[in-house]
Formats: C-alpha cells, structure tokens, sequence
C-alpha cells in the first residue's frame, strides 16, 4: 500500500491474496481469479481461504468441466467461502471469455465506468487529494470518517464545497462508527444538497429509518447486506442511498449479480467496489460494472491508486475519472507471472 489503509481494529500496509490460474489441458486458454479476504473485513483469512481452496478445487474443477457447454457463470455447490467463491467463480467466467470469445455476464457491453475518488488519511493531506483527483476528471469523491474524527471530516467538506463545482458529489463512509444521536449531529453540519449518502453510519443498522427521517440524507447498505441481510427488506427504498456490493464479501459473482437485479428492481443505486484487491480483481469488477442499468454512478474502484504496485502487467489508467472497461477487463487477464509463487498444482 502507498499508505496505511485503516480497516476494522487497526492498519496495513501490505496486502496479500492467492491468484488461481485455470488452463484448458493443451495450455491454449488460461485464466485467473483472485482471492483475497481483507483483514477486518472478512470472516476468513488467506490461510483458511486457502486450505478450502485446497480441499474444494478438484470438485470445482470438474463443475467447471461439466457446465462449460452452458454459456454462464459456474455454479459450485455447497458452503465456500465469500472471497473463494468469488475467486473460483472469475476465474471460470474468464476462462469461458477466452474459450467463447464472448464474456458470459447479462449485456455486458464496453464502456467508460465513472470512478469515485476515496480521500483518506492526514487531514492536511485531504483537502489536496480531492483537488488533485478533480482536475482528472472526478466528480464523485468518498471520505471515511468516524465519530471520532466527525467535526474534522466536516469542515473538510464544507471547505470544498465551497471550492469546487456542483456537479461534484460526496459520499460518506463510516463503518457502523456512530449511535443514531451523533450521526444525527453530525450529517446536521453538512451541505446537504452535496450528500448522495452516507454508508453504514449507525452500530445499529435498525436506526437507518429514523436517522434518514431526522436528516434527509440517504443511507447506503455495505456490512448490513450480510450481516443482518433480512433488514435491507424492511427498508423503504426512499430512505436508501445505494446497494455497495464488494463481491468478495457479498458472496461471489452470481450473489452480486442477483443484488445488482434488486436493487435495480428497487430503483436503488447499486455500486460495485472492491476491498482493495488487485488488477485482476478490479478489470473483471470493471466489466461487471457494464452489466448495470445505469452506468451514471460511480463504481468504487479507484482503489488501485493506493496501491504501491500491481501484479498484472499493464497498469490499470483512468480518463476523465472513468475507467475504461473493456481495456481494464484486458488487462487484468494479464499478469505479470514473475511477481507471482506458485505454490500448489491440481490436474484434472
């Protein structure tokens, strides 16, 4: 990482994750999928991700085998692990790209996907990340706080509000930091009109209709999809901001995808981001990203810019704040095998 990264009960400045490659037998199509639990975010660790990897690959590459005639996504059975059946399910879908020539996902079609831009870390610091990120081309930018450094967040958004354009948006993210009566506090000092939501305000997710119906601002689920996944139901959707689907939590490919329907059935905005993962990870979400109704909402995956290197061979670019897909989903088919250790080998 270029800096610490904060995650739940602490920092890291390393991140770590297992790439698995699948090959047809003569070597023609190869593919990867990545797995890489966050600490602090996910149940798992990599060495628990692995050791299932380990004891579920042989069975998952004969339902690789069996369902390559059907032109979709693998189904593996059975309880995994979110981050290994997220690695599992890329890399079969990317193995039937090579092998069909065309990507198994619902219309995906290439196009430019708007980025948020995450500004964290010294305060100081914060204020000249978002200019810089502006003059690229972003109009959306994210900023963590919490309730220990609410009032200092705040007075950073109210500086650039007051600076920047007003086609820019702000979004919040407070990893379930606040009670509903200090969240209140807090979004009271805000321009309000610049908040698309705030993300997982509240300790207790079954305030977010009261703290919408105090402040107006929208809430957006992330821990609350699978945590308490049942209370998203009982949510109006007029008090909802956003679905934020990181697939490697959610549960893999096909569980985002059928989250993605929902929301949309809903008129809920749904926003891919990614826990930081690599290249590989972060083309593939890109893609899935095309497969939405809307591409006008920023995708959260400006993560790879506060990575210090990558693993694919061709660095990930932005324009004018937007990624462009179908060149990233390219690019993330390529990584760079010297900066990768094989440490186990399965044949079919």
């Amino acid at each position: 990482m270029l800096r610490p990264l904060p995650v739940r009960g602490g920092h890291i400045s390393n991140r770590d994750g297992l790439i698995l490659e699948l090959s047809t037998p003569d070597g023609t199509h190869r593919s990867y999928g990545e797995i890489a639990p966050l600490p602090g975010l996910h149940d798992e660790t990599l060495p628990e991700a692995l050791e299932q990897l380990r004891n579920r690959i042989e069975e998952a590459m004969v339902d690789i085998a069996t369902q390559s005639s059907i032109h979709k996504i693998p189904e593996f059975p059975g309880h995994l692990m979110p981050s290994v059946r997220t690695g599992l399910e890329m890399a079969a879908c990317n193995l039937q790209a090579s092998i069909r020539g065309t990507f198994p996902l619902p219309e995906a079609t290439p196009s430019l996907v708007p980025l948020n831009a995450l500004v964290y870390g010294n305060p100081g610091n914060i204020e000249k990340q978002a200019l810089e990120h502006y003059s690229m081309g972003y109009r959306s930018f994210k900023f963590k706080v919490t309730n220990r450094d609410a009032d200092t967040v705040a007075e950073q958004i109210r500086l650039l509000d007051a600076e920047l354009e007003k086609e820019v948006e702000f979004r919040l993210d407070s990893n379930q930091s606040f009670d509903l009566d200090s969240a209140s506090r807090f979004l009271e000092t805000l321009p309000k009109q610049r908040i698309s939501y705030i993300e997982e305000p509240l300790g207790n997710p079954r305030d977010i209709q009261e703290l919408h119906a105090r402040t107006g601002i929208r809430i957006a689920l992330d821990e609350t999809l699978w945590q308490s996944p049942d209370i998203r139901h009982h949510l109006p959707e007029s008090c909802l901001g956003a679905y934020v689907l990181k697939p490697s939590r959610i549960g893999g490919i096909l569980a985002t995808i059928r989250l993605i329907q929902e929301a949309e059935q809903r008129n809920i905005p749904p926003i891919i981001s990614s826990a930081f993962e690599s290249g590989i990870s972060l083309g593939f979400y890109a893609l899935l990203c095309t497969t939405l109704r809307s591409a006008t909402h920023a995708a959260g995956l400006d993560t790879f810019r506060q990575l210090g290197t990558d693993i694919i061979s061709a660095a990930l670019e932005t324009e004018h704040g937007c990624i462009p897909a179908a060149r990233a989903w390219e690019k993330s088919t390529r990584p760079n095998m010297q900066k990768l250790k094989k440490i186990d080998q399965w044949t079919l």
